[in-house]
């Protein structure tokens, strides 16, 4: 069972759990790569990922998900940087 919790702030909240199967007894890795719903999951957090069997926790680690600012390409200069630039030139 993988478990994913929200601990941004000082509690630990779930936000989703899915069962994890391995095809082979003693299997050291269960997957490699892992798609997060954005709608479960959401961005800017800090996240707690367990792995359980049976309720034992077997491996954790903490991760975050940062989405960083989007930027249109528009640059808006006031007159007084526009003359300036104008005059460097």
């Amino acid at each position: 069972m993988i478990k994913l919790y929200d601990v941004t702030g000082k509690s630990q909240q779930l936000l989703v759990s899915f069962d994890q199967f391995t095809d082979e007894r003693a299997r050291r890795r269960s997957f490699r790569n892992m798609t997060l719903d954005k709608k479960q999951v959401g961005v800017n957090k800090e996240l707690l990922m367990t792995m359980e069997s049976k309720g034992k926790i077997l491996a954790s680690s903490r991760f975050k998900i940062w989405r960083g600012r989007e930027f249109s390409g528009k640059v808006n200069f006031s007159e007084e940087e526009a003359a300036a630039r104008q005059g460097s030139q």
